[in-house]
């Protein structure tokens, strides 16, 4: 596996691989490998779907076009979009077929939201395929007892899960959790950390870079209002509180 190349499991229900081929200010800017650090797995062989990022030439003739955006063939799309400055293109194909296998190709603004955006959905339409769930919420658990808390972007999921960490829960999520027939699996992807949910247990344990990083992006906010989040792996804060 090159070093260009990583394999994630997720539980053993969901295996994929990202090849990233991207520009070096991209590679620079992006958030992927710290989003899904801690699914990294060795080699899969039989992804369930694969993922290129950097540039492509779309594979779109004799498509349907439809609303002059999306072109649709038999196990095909394609698209290009965009969030404010961040753009994209997208390429999807084999989702009907079980080989599926994604190019995503993106501007440097893009390179910091595309695992929101878009590789989580696939991650979720996979789950789904599969009969497995994945709620937009924070998780913790004690006593074989998980306690899941949803709630829109904002609305304290990650604060009431890092307070029940300090009180003797092991946790399992802030942004994801994964259901199945009752029972949460966790979906331990990077703490979002802002100036309102920087609680006692995640300011004691970041590390020197992370702080850094953290009071930086609080001047710029003063400066200008504009909150930038920073993401921080959980095992850098409690290792010992994972489930």
């Amino acid at each position: 596996m090159g070093k260009n190349e990583k394999s994630y499991d997720l539980h053993g229900l969901v295996r994929f691989k990202i090849i990233n081929r991207s520009n070096f200010l991209n590679r620079v800017f992006s958030t992927v490998n710290l989003e899904y650090k801690n699914f990294e797995t060795g080699k899969v062989d039989n992804p369930d779907l694969t993922i290129y990022l950097g540039d492509f030439v779309p594979f779109n003739q004799e498509c349907r076009i439809l609303d002059n955006h999306y072109y649709v063939k038999e196990d095909y799309f394609y698209c290009k979009d965009s969030h404010k400055i961040a753009k994209w293109k997208f390429e999807m194909s084999g989702f009907e077929s079980g080989d599926m296998e994604i190019q995503i190709s993106t501007n440097s603004f893009a390179s910091m939201i595309i695992s929101g955006f878009l590789i989580d959905p696939l991650i979720n339409f996979k789950l789904n395929e599969k009969g497995y769930s994945l709620i937009h919420g924070s998780c913790v658990s004690k006593d074989n007892q998980a306690y899941l808390f949803t709630a829109q972007g904002g609305g304290g999921k990650t604060s009431t899960a890092l307070y029940a960490v300090e009180r003797g829960f092991n946790f399992m999520g802030d942004n994801f959790t994964i259901l199945d027939k009752g029972y949460a699996l966790s979906f331990l992807s990077p703490l979002n950390i802002f100036s309102f949910n920087l609680v006692p247990v995640v300011k004691k344990n970041m590390k020197i870079k992370s702080k850094a990083e953290f009071h930086l992006k609080n001047i710029l906010y003063k400066m200008t209002g504009l909150r930038i989040v920073t993401k921080i792996n959980v095992k850098e804060i409690f290792p010992n509180s994972l489930n």
